[in-house]
This record gives C-alpha cells, sequence and structure tokens, in this order.
C-alpha cells in the first residue's frame, strides 16, 4: 500500500512538471521582446516592429496598421530623443495562452511605455497586439495607488 502511495505522488509531481513545461514555453516571448529593444537601441525602430509581427502570420491581413505603428513609433522617437534604456514593470501570464508585458522605456526628452500582448494559439507564441505612448502620468499614479494599498494590508 506504502509503495502504491509513493508511485502515486512522484507521477503526479512528474506529471505536473511536464504540465508547466508545456504549458508554457519559456523565452519565446521574451527572446522576442529582448530582440525588439535590441534593434530599438541601435536606431532600427522599423525593424523592431517587424521583428514583432513576423512571429503572427495573420499580420499579412493588417500590414496597413502596421506601417501604422511603424510610422508613429519613428516620429514619436524623433521627437524624444535618444533611447536610454527600459525596464519591465509588468509581467502578467495568464493561464498557458496570454502574457501582457508593461515596460518603461527611456528616451532623453520623456519617458515612453510599451505594451505587449502575446497569444499562444497552439504551440508557438506570437504578438497579439503591441501599443506605445507617452501618456503615462496615469499609470505611474495607480502603480502608486496599488503599491499603498499593498502596503496598508
Amino acid at each position: 500500500m506504502r509503495h502504491r502511495s509513493v508511485l502515486v505522488t512522484v507521477f503526479l509531481v512528474v506529471a505536473l512538471f511536464f504540465r508547466e513545461s508545456a504549458a508554457s514555453p519559456t523565452g519565446a516571448y521574451d527572446d522576442t521582446v529582448n530582440r525588439f529593444f535590441d534593434l530599438i537601441n541601435q536606431g532600427k525602430s522599423v525593424e523592431a516592429v517587424d521583428s514583432l509581427y513576423k512571429t503572427n502570420p495573420w499580420s499579412d491581413k493588417v500590414q496597413d496598421a502596421i506601417q501604422q505603428v511603424k510610422s508613429s513609433l519613428t516620429a514619436t522617437e524623433a521627437l524624444s530623443g535618444k533611447y536610454r534604456g527600459s525596464v519591465q514593470i509588468v509581467k502578467k501570464v495568464m493561464g498557458d495562452r496570454l502574457v501582457y508585458m508593461y515596460y518603461l522605456v527611456a528616451y532623453d526628452r520623456q519617458p515612453l511605455k510599451f505594451e505587449f500582448h502575446f497569444y499562444r494559439p497552439g504551440d508557438k507564441w506570437v504578438i497579439q497586439n503591441f501599443a506605445f505612448s507617452d501618456k503615462i502620468t496615469d499609470d505611474i499614479q495607480e502603480f502608486a495607488k496599488y503599491d499603498l494599498g499593498a502596503q496598508l494590508k
């Protein structure tokens, strides 16, 4: 009886390990974002956006929207100055299918926020949405309120 209990426990541990390994192929979305910021650092924002959307086979259907993102990012960078680095503020993994990442991105003139949404419809992670903005004051206030609330508990 004890031998059977040990076997069941070992089986459950191994099954949970393999479930976690299969459920979240580590590195795919992180590597994509790292590559994106490497290109931004080299002054290649158009190529950076292309590197994101090449992960999604459906992106061919929305080339006009992707071109708009490229143009907007290029124009924003021209006004913001030199890229100075990025810091991941939030990374939320939702189940084994969705990942949300929020970065504070430093430029000479002002910080920007970059948001990445990844989706895993099958066995590969693809970019679902990418957005950026210089409107981060509200986000900073919300983060501060959240931190204050957490400290008061």
